[in-house]
């Protein structure tokens, strides 16, 4: 209940400080059905906040309530008074309610209040009631007291310079309008030396908030680049030991490749033919030319041009091969070859540049390295290091 009517007046306060009172209407009737369904169904309501401990003080109920109508009556008062644009033909009823809910405010209990006569003013005012609005206005400006350097009292003189304005008192207006200009300009200073003030603590405060971040983000920012490095380093470490083990390992792989490579290393060529088979002078004769005459080292040598030079027909050399050389096709012999003689030639001339045995043996030395890895599983160069 109390939240609910909390809510309502928040609400209207930022409607009327917008000047959309059209839209206070139906919030203030909501307030006001709200308290009539409390009051007749109490046991409803649950005893959620201290305004409401009617269980242990009974009178505090009747307080809330004729505290709570008084305000809904002033806010419907007021936004009937300042509603500019009332609907068509509705015009007088607007005003018979506005006047409506400020007798019922003035007469309320609340309504004697300070703070409920500077409040009704207003709206006096927006109905024309001048000669009430001045003296609710004598009624506060008596509560005042010498309390006069303030918005209200420049409020009061603006008011009061309206007020004999429409009745037609103009030096009386004048003088109020006046007082209403000298007073306003002091408040105007006083308000412009006070916020300078204000904005000096506050950028004086903000600086040091700034420093204080700035500290902290600093702090932040070193412990963080020490954790990066301490991060860094030891991934440095890690990664170095597992380099140098991949390549120790590696190495020790590429020994045991080597000394296999030159344990077993036999030409296929110097393989013994198997019995039964066909031709095999030919084939050898083929092999041994191929290699004693370096015809491999042709990069550019064809297929037809060893069947030329033999005398034998495409088929028949595709037959030998077949048959004497694993099955093998002309490329891939002349490459087996190839690799042969590079191989004797990296462990026997170790002065060679693998470039220069690429070319000798006709390979290029990229073919030489992807070929060489492929039969043997160390590059050229691995194979070398690890002779």
């Amino acid at each position: 209940m109390d939240a609910f009517v909390v809510a309502c007046k928040r609400k209207i306060n930022a409607l009327n400080g917008l000047q959309r009172y059209n839209e206070v209407i139906p919030l203030g009737q909501r307030i006001l059905d709200r308290l009539d369904h409390f009051e007749s169904h109490i046991k409803d309501y649950a005893e959620d906040s201290y305004r409401l401990s009617w269980s242990e003080h009974p009178s505090d109920r009747d307080r809330y309530l004729d505290f709570s109508r008084a305000q809904a009556w002033g806010f419907m008062a007021t936004a009937y008074s300042h509603t500019k644009n009332p609907p068509k033909g509705e015009e007088s009823s607007y005003l018979s309610l506005a006047k409506k809910y400020l007798s019922l405010y003035d007469n309320s209990g609340y309504g004697k209040t300070f703070a409920a006569r500077r409040f009704i003013a207003s709206t006096q005012m927006a109905l024309g009631m001048y000669d009430e609005a001045l003296a609710t206005y004598d009624e506060v400006e008596r509560r005042m007291a010498a309390d006069t350097l303030n918005e209200d009292y420049a409020i009061i003189l603006r008011s009061r310079a309206i007020a004999a304005r429409e009745k037609k008192n103009y030096a009386e207006a004048y003088y109020y309008q006046t007082r209403n200009a000298d007073l306003s300009k002091i408040l105007s200073d006083s308000l412009i030396k006070g916020k300078a003030h204000d904005y000096a603590a506050r950028y004086h405060a903000q600086e040091q908030q700034l420093e204080i971040q700035e500290k902290q983000a600093e702090a932040k920012r070193s412990h963080i680049i020490s954790l990066a490095v301490a991060a860094i380093a030891l991934l440095a470490v890690a990664f170095a030991v597992y380099f140098f083990r991949q390549k120790r390992i590696v190495s020790e792989k590429n020994r045991v490749l080597v000394r296999l490579i030159n344990e077993q290393q036999m030409p296929e060529s110097a393989q013994p033919v198997p019995a039964g088979s066909s031709e095999p002078s030919i084939f050898n004769d083929i092999d041994q030319k191929i290699r004693n005459e370096h015809l491999y080292k042709n990069v550019n040598l064809q297929r037809q041009d060893v069947c030329d030079r033999f005398g034998i027909s495409r088929h028949n050399l595709n037959d030998l091969l077949a048959e004497h050389a694993d099955g093998l096709s002309f490329p891939q012999y002349i490459n087996s070859i190839r690799l042969e003689e590079a191989l004797h030639l990296l462990r026997d001339e170790p002065t060679k540049t693998i470039s220069a045995i690429a070319a000798e043996v006709g390979f290029t030395p990229a073919n030489l390295r992807e070929q060489f890895k492929r039969k043997y599983g160390v590059t050229p160069g691995e194979y070398r290091q690890n002779l």
